[in-house]
This record gives structure tokens, C-alpha cells and sequence, in this order.
């Protein structure tokens, strides 16, 4: 099935139901296709949908195995069916927090993308002090971005300062020299983001992206928005934005190296008491 939302966008199993059904007589055919994946009737999952009946936890396997669910979408909707099933207060609460415990861990970025650490503490010190020693790091990627003069054209560096960097990227294995010219070693580096390098290394790439700014180059994009929205929805946006994040990481992995870009993204709440109601 093409497009199916999201089911760790939903905090209750019946909304997740209502987005793939769609309303009466707008999605043709679409409760009987559920209705028959899960052996009952249609009528039976109108019922459902209306609030007066529960899927059971095995009209809720069938459904998952239909969709299509990866082994983890499958156990948080069929948690989502247990909480919402629960016959008492305790059990209740039981459920609804391995819930909210899978939702937190999902909103570990380095969970989705699975990026291991290639580089020791130390080095990893000073490879997040300046925005130059991942540029010079990615760049030699690119076709014809091999050699030390090169990258100090492109990046407007000093001889010099390209060589330093250069130097210590190929002590730390992040770059191979061959002699005829350079090339990548480990490509592979995620900082936790618990690191106490974690705020240098985003304000490294701010800063470039102030810079890029003045530049006002049309296939540049900047955006920046302040909104206002539920607390419910802004879970949902970050949960989008990180699963934009790991497709974003798949398209970039199978993506030929021929530009050197800088993918930088914020969604925060704004003020020290963001879940204070003004007065």
C-alpha cells in the first residue's frame, strides 16, 4: 500500500484507522480492503471507527502484516491497541508508557540513522573545533577535489592551513593520501548528541550558513518560520523531521559525490517555559 501514514505520528490507534480508511465514500473500497485484511466485517470496523467496538489484538496482527509493517511499527500499533484495550488504571499506565518510551527513543536521531563513531575522543576534539576539518573531510569525495591545492582554491584556505588540516585527518584514518592524490578513508562519523563538542559543532555550521546568506545564490535555501502549535503537533513535526532525516541519509548514501552541501536543521521550542500558557 502506497503512502500510508505514519503510525508513530498517532498517539491512539483509532485516528492511525480513520487516516487509512478515509471518510465515508471518499477512498473507495478501502474499509472493505481493511475489513477483509483483518476477517471481519465492514460494518464491524465502522463500529471501531465510531468508538463503540475494539479490534482485537489478532484482527490488529492481520492488519499490520497487510500494511506492511516493519516489525517495529508493529509492536507500537499493537501496543497502541493494548493501551486503549486495558480494563484497569495500572495497566493502563503500564502500556502508555512503553509508548512514550519508544516515542523518546525515536526521537534519538542517532537511533534512525545508525551512524557509528569512528574517531577517538581526542581526535574527535578537534575535528568538531572548526567547520573546515569536515568540509576538507567530505570534499575529497568529490572527482577532482584530490589534491592539497585544489581544496585550498575551493575553500579560500592558505596552503598552510589545508595541509594542517589534511595532516591530521590522515593521522586520524578520515583521509587516505596514495601519493597521486587524496582520497577518503572512514566517511562514517555521528556525534552523540550528548557530546560536549555537540554545540560547537552546530554553531560551526550556523555560522557558514550566515555566510552563505550574503552570498544570495539562488539555489541556496534558507528558511525560518516562528509558529504557534498543539504540543501533540509538534511531537508530530519532529517526528516528520526525523524521519526526513533518515531518508535524507539513504538518498545521500546511493547519491554520486559531485557537490559539497550543508544539510542544517532546527525545530525548537522558543522561551525558558515553552509549556506555560500566557496569562
Amino acid at each position: 500500500m502506497a503512502d500510508l501514514p505514519l503510525v508513530f505520528q498517532f498517539e491512539a490507534y483509532r485516528p492511525y484507522l480513520k487516516k487509512l480508511a478515509g471518510p465515508t465514500g471518499k477512498r473507495s473500497g478501502m474499509r472493505t480492503e481493511l475489513a477483509k485484511a483483518m476477517n471481519c466485517q465492514a460494518s464491524y470496523l465502522t463500529r471501531v471507527l465510531g468508538e463503540i467496538a475494539h479490534l482485537s489484538l489478532e484482527q490488529a496482527y492481520l492488519l499490520s502484516v497487510h500494511l506492511g509493517h516493519s516489525p517495529e511499527e508493529r509492536d507500537f500499533f499493537l501496543l497502541l491497541v493494548e493501551w486503549e484495550r486495558a480494563g484497569s488504571a495500572p495497566l493502563r499506565r503500564h502500556f502508555r508508557l512503553r509508548i512514550e518510551e519508544i516515542l523518546r527513543r525515536r526521537l534519538e536521531i542517532k537511533s534512525r540513522v545508525s551512524i557509528p563513531s569512528t574517531i577517538s575522543p581526542l581526535n574527535e576534539a578537534i575535528y568538531y573545533s572548526s567547520w573546515q576539518y569536515a568540509a576538507l573531510h567530505m570534499a575529497v569525495t568529490i572527482p577532482g577535489f584530490n589534491t592539497r591545492s585544489k581544496l585550498a582554491r575551493h575553500f579560500g584556505l592558505s596552503l598552510r592551513r589545508t595541509s594542517e588540516i589534511l595532516d591530521f585527518l590522515i593521522s586520524a584514518g578520515l583521509v587516505i593520501d596514495e601519493g597521486r592524490g587524496l582520497r577518503a578513508g572512514a566517511l562514517q562519523i555521528h556525534l552523540d548528541s550528548r557530546s560536549a563538542h555537540i554545540s560547537r559543532h552546530h554553531a560551526n555550521w550556523r555560522q557558514q550558513a550566515m555566510l552563505a546568506m550574503e552570498l544570495e545564490r539562488t539555489d541556496d535555501l534558507h528558511y525560518s518560520a516562528v509558529v504557534t502549535l498543539s504540543k501533540k503537533d509538534l511531537l508530530k513535526l519532529r517526528e516528520l523531521t526525523l524521519d526526513f532525516l533518515r531518508q535524507s541519509t539513504t538518498l545521500i548514501k546511493a547519491s554520486p559525490e559531485e557537490e559539497l552541501a550543508c544539510l542544517a536543521i532546527d525545530l525548537f521550542a522558543l522561551g525558558s517555559a515553552s509549556s506555560a500558557t500566557p496569562s
